[in-house]
C-alpha cells in the first residue's frame, strides 16, 4: 500500500499540470459558456465557445500563477538571507551535542564522519541525555549521559513559510550559546496550488545546479564536520 501511495505521489509530481485541463474544463462548461451565451445570443456559437474555452484557460491558470507568486518572492527574500553558509570559527573536537537526534543520525556521524561520540536527548524518554559510540565490532552502542562530554552542540530546526520549508543548522558553544557556524537549505513546494504545478516549479536553496551553490549546500549537508572537524 506504502508503495502504491508512492507511486501515486510521484506520477501526480510529474504530471500535475495535467490537471488543470479538467479544471479549464469544468469551468468553460458550468460557468463561462453559458454566461456567455446568456450575455451574447446573437454571437456566433463557435466563437462563442472558442471564447469561453480560452478565458477559463487563462482564468484558471492566472489563479494558479497568483498563487504561486507570493510564495515564490518570500522564497526568494529567504534564499537572499539564510542561502549561504557563515562559518564563522572551525575547531577540533571528539564529539558534540545534537538536538533532535535519532540513532541512525549518530550512527552515520560516527560511521561516516569520525566522531568518537555524539550525545543528545532521547528521542522516546523527555529529560534523558544518551551518549551514542561504536563498539568493537563497528555496532553503535549508547548509554545514558548523566554528565555530558560535549563542549559544542548542533541544532537542527524546521521553518516555514509561505510554502518555503527551511532546514536550519547552527554549531554553537553549549555553555555560552556563542555561535561557530549556521547553514540553512531551503524548498519551495509551489505554493497553496503545488498539486496543479508538480515538480516543475519547485525551487531549492543554494541550486545545486551551479558551483557556488553546490558548493554551499555541501557546507550545509556536512557543516558538524567542517566546523567541529577543524577543517
Amino acid at each position: 500500500m506504502e508503495g502504491f501511495a508512492f507511486g501515486v505521489g510521484i506520477l501526480l509530481a510529474v504530471l500535475g499540470p495535467l490537471l488543470l485541463l479538467p479544471v479549464i474544463l469544468l469551468v468553460y462548461r458550468y460557468g463561462l459558456l453559458g454566461l456567455l451565451q446568456s450575455t451574447l445570443p446573437e454571437a456566433d456559437a463557435g466563437s462563442l465557445k472558442l471564447a469561453a474555452l480560452v478565458l477559463s484557460a487563462v482564468i484558471v491558470v492566472g489563479i494558479v500563477v497568483l498563487s504561486y507568486i507570493p510564495g515564490r518572492l518570500e522564497f526568494n527574500r529567504l534564499c537572499s538571507e539564510h542561502g549561504t553558509p557563515d562559518l564563522s570559527e572551525r575547531t577540533r573536537a571528539d564529539g558534540f551535542y545534537r538536538t533532535p537526534l535519532f540513532p541512525y543520525e549518530a550512527h552515520a556521524y560516527l560511521r561516516d564522519l569520525g566522531f568518537a561520540y555524539v550525545e543528545g536527548p532521547d528521542p522516546y524518554r523527555s529529560g534523558v541525555d544518551l551518549r551514542y559510540t561504536l563498539d568493537q565490532d563497528g555496532e553503535l552502542a549508547q548509554e545514558e549521559a548523566t554528565q555530558l562530554r560535549s563542549r559544542y552542540g548542533v541544532r537542527q530546526e524546521l521553518v516555514q513559510s509561505r510554502g518555503t520549508i527551511r532546514t536550519e543548522k547552527v554549531v554553537y558553544q553549549l555553555d555560552t550559546g556563542d555561535e561557530l557556524a549556521r547553514a540553512s537549505s531551503l524548498n519551495y513546494d509551489g505554493g497553496p496550488l503545488s498539486l496543479f504545478l508538480g515538480v516543475y516549479f519547485t525551487r531549492s536553496c543554494p541550486d545545486v545546479r551551479s558551483e557556488e551553490g553546490s558548493e554551499d549546500f555541501q557546507t550545509f549537508y556536512e557543516l558538524e564536520r567542517r566546523v567541529l572537524g577543524g577543517e
